[in-house]
């Protein structure tokens, strides 16, 4: 399994995606989410059912297997396929692999396929070496909430706000600090003011923040307590099998953090994996979907 590096938004949306760092809503303990083992996921994949999925297949001969989201190129240069069987990846039974290239010791290549989910695979009745890559689902993160109460000399003004020095107070931070922050980012309730947003790993942690910013930020910083905690971030940054990417930390809103994970397809182990983690803390993408989702 990857690790994939955190999109960043803007100036105005700087979400620091690092390990370490991150947001959620005033006073909430992290013991305070809920587990997820009552939410099953609409893209869950159960024996029988029919699916269609477009990405990368490589097989070594023996073997087939759906590895991974579509490969590309978006400067135009060659494509690089894996040059070995993935072991996230999914057996396809039944696939012809005459559109493939050879790739060292393998043959890989994009394909989309549909068929039926059967044991712990999917019988393919129909493929193509063509189709339409999916772009990740939007994460919605809406920078003009501040989860604070405003001070009363008003947050800083945009034209005056220290943006330069925020990288620098960052690692001021977690050197002193290294597990006290979740996540952070630049908020803007308005077009003129900036305030710099953190969400702590608990209360002791949210005053250790404030600590080390205030000589530079004043009073323009709102640090919360995060909904998730450090070991729940940890559990989520280890994925599952079928994951083949893990997503660094994104800015959703009001300074939450929420994990991404890429999967080939989220079938038991995967739903399982996620049982076991807070409720909303792990935004899910799949290459294999059921050609009917379920509610949930």
């Amino acid at each position: 399994m990857r690790r994939l590096k955190s999109v960043c938004a803007g100036l105005v949306a700087v979400a620091i995606a690092v390990a370490g760092c991150g947001p959620s809503a005033p006073n909430s303990p992290g013991s305070a989410a809920k587990r997820g083992d009552s939410i099953t996921s609409p893209l869950y994949v159960a024996d029988g059912d029919r699916v269609t999925g477009f990405g990368v297949v490589v097989s070594d001969g023996r073997e087939t297997r759906m590895c991974a989201g579509p490969a590309g190129n978006p400067e135009g240069g060659p494509v690089t396929y894996p040059a070995a069987l993935c072991p996230d990846g999914v057996p396809l039974r039944r696939f012809s692999t005459s559109d493939l290239i050879q790739v060292g010791s393998v043959q890989a290549g994009n394909a989309s396929v549909s068929g039926v989910w059967r044991q712990g695979g999917v019988d393919v009745e129909s493929q193509s070496a063509r189709g339409e890559p999916e772009p990740p689902e939007p994460i919605v993160s809406d920078t003009s909430k501040v989860p604070c109460p405003e001070p009363s000399g008003g947050w800083s003004d945009a034209r005056s706000f220290p943006q330069e020095d925020y990288p620098a107070a960052v690692l001021k931070l977690r050197d002193q600090h290294p597990d006290d922050d979740i996540g952070g980012a630049v908020l803007a309730p308005t077009e003129q003011e900036r305030v710099l947003g953190f969400a702590a790993a608990d209360a002791d942690a949210a005053r250790r923040i404030r600590d080390v910013l205030t000589p530079t930020y004043g009073t323009s910083i709102c640090v919360v307590v995060s909904p998730y905690t450090i070991a729940d971030y940890r559990r989520a940054a280890r994925g599952a099998r079928h994951v083949y990417q893990v997503g660094e930390r994104e800015f959703a809103q009001e300074l939450t953090m929420v994990v991404r994970w890429f999967a080939v397809v989220v079938d038991g182990e995967v739903q399982a994996a996620l049982d076991q983690l807070p409720a909303g803390l792990v935004r899910l993408q799949s290459i294999l979907k059921p050609t009917v989702a379920r509610g949930g």
